[in-house]
């Protein structure tokens, strides 16, 4: 709860802010914000917001996430939600946005996300709207918040997964928030909003020369041929399951082998789900929870499943989600401080290699 207040059951629509949970289907944050629209009988407006003056900020990214967004406008346009994407030209303009929506809105649901060295999007907007708002967790299979400290190893992060991991995956997202849900429609957002912020055309999010010229971001490094989106991240989930899996623990480490998923950019711009891809490999494995091991030495192949897919999982969920750990619990986590004293002590004797 990032501003404590009621419901505004006399506003005119609830708001789903995204911008870091960037799809449709096994989407916390967005399964929330149906829920509540449902139960005051209002319409859903989706805002996705690709903001600037970021570190890093260049063509090659945002035209991967502006390929996810020109998706959902598509598979959008059919339904009564309103699809809003909007893509900075100049700094603040989103924080304004969503002020000007927070006016007639119910309230704001947006994405809990530990933003390492940048501004906490979900502070920023509770600090410029007057209305209820609230954070929710999609971002790996163990909530951020059930965790107290910081692990600095992968052996003592893994023995404390093995103890709760398996409660928490009683409870999973719903594949897709948006199926079968009857809401209101929205015929249209108010015109102060859309003519002083208007949303990013079709061509603007086709991410070409033109449409990328005009943002204040990094043009020196071009796009490349991989698509965003999730149409793409579950047609390599598919590829990668179907088949690559079986000798991932054997050829992951050898690059000519192309046998690793290439799943990274989508799960870290948030186009495909964490519950989503431990699904699948758990569904190819004929896996149930029941089947663990039920270890607590903090040793790897605790599930209880083939020797490549426990290897895969142990990067999807131990490594990633160790990363989520240290940046949910140390604000000062991208700095050399932070490393734990073995890490320091190491890079320090290796400092002239």
């Amino acid at each position: 709860m990032l501003k404590d207040r009621g419901w505004r059951g006399d506003g005119d629509f609830v708001v789903y802010w995204m911008h870091a949970a960037r799809r449709l289907s096994f989407n916390y944050g967005l399964q929330r914000a149906v829920e509540v629209a449902r139960d005051l009988g209002k319409p859903l407006v989706i805002v996705e917001e690709l903001v600037c003056g970021q570190r890093w900020d260049n063509d090659r990214l945002h035209k991967f996430a502006l390929d996810g967004m020109q998706e959902k406008l598509r598979r959008l346009r059919s339904t009564p939600v309103v699809y809003y994407p909007f893509a900075e030209q100049k700094p603040k303009q989103a924080d304004r946005l969503a002020a000007l929506l927070s006016k007639t809105a119910c309230g704001i649901v947006t994405d809990d996300f530990p933003h390492v060295g940048l501004p906490d999007r979900a502070d920023a907007l509770a600090a410029c709207c007057a209305v209820r708002v609230e954070a929710v967790d999609s971002n790996g299979l163990l909530p951020l918040q059930a965790t107290e400290r910081t692990f600095h190893t992968a052996a003592s992060f893994r023995r404390f997964l093995q103890g709760t991991l398996l409660a928490h995956m009683d409870h999973t997202p719903v594949p897709a928030p948006l199926l079968r849900v009857r809401l209101p429609r929205l015929s249209a957002l108010p015109e102060d909003i859309t003519g002083r912020f208007p949303p990013a055309s079709d061509k603007a999010l086709s991410g070409d020369g033109a449409s990328l010229s005009v943002l204040p971001i990094d043009h020196s490094v071009a796009p490349v041929e991989t698509p965003g989106g999730e149409v793409a991240a579950r047609r390599l989930l598919r590829d990668f399951v179907g088949r690559k899996l079986e000798q991932y623990a054997e050829l992951r480490n050898h690059p000519d082998d192309d046998a690793t998923s290439g799943l990274a950019p989508y799960l870290h711009y948030g186009h495909i789900s964490a519950h989503e891809v431990f699904g699948a490999v758990a569904e190819s494995e004929d896996w149930t929870p029941k089947m663990a091991s039920g270890r607590r030495d903090g040793r790897r192949h605790w599930l209880a499943m083939s020797e490549s897919a426990e290897a895969f999982l142990d990067q999807l969920i131990t490594w990633r989600e160790l990363g989520y750990n240290m940046a949910w619990h140390q604000a000062d986590c991208d700095k050399y401080e932070a490393l734990p004293e073995w890490a320091r002590v190491t890079l320090d004797r290796h400092a002239a290699d």
